[in-house]
């Protein structure tokens, strides 16, 4: 029933995903991501290349600003880790 004068609701829509399915799609990614660096490792390892210009390497930092594009505080925590881990190999 409708009161004149005022808006109802004439049907709801909701999107539900099983966290389930997204934990499996999510692990499908992370599989990937991580066999696109072992093979980056491995062209470094075997002298075939160095990993910085490596294109596994390149396509993985895209990855990576792609997904931090719009997250500005999430780009500087990636940033001050390594910058950290870069200091930590200096030192004696």
């Amino acid at each position: 029933m409708s009161i004149r004068g005022e808006n109802s609701a004439v049907s709801i829509k909701t999107s539900h995903a099983d966290p389930r399915v997204l934990l499996i799609k999510a692990a499908d990614s992370l599989t990937n991501q991580l066999g696109t660096l072992v093979n980056a490792w491995k062209q470094v390892d075997q002298g075939t290349g160095e990993l910085l210009q490596s294109d596994a390497y390149k396509r993985v930092v895209a990855t990576i600003l792609e997904a931090t594009e719009e997250h500005p505080e999430v780009r500087r925590k990636l940033a001050d880790g390594l910058i950290r881990l870069a200091n930590e190999n200096t030192q004696p």
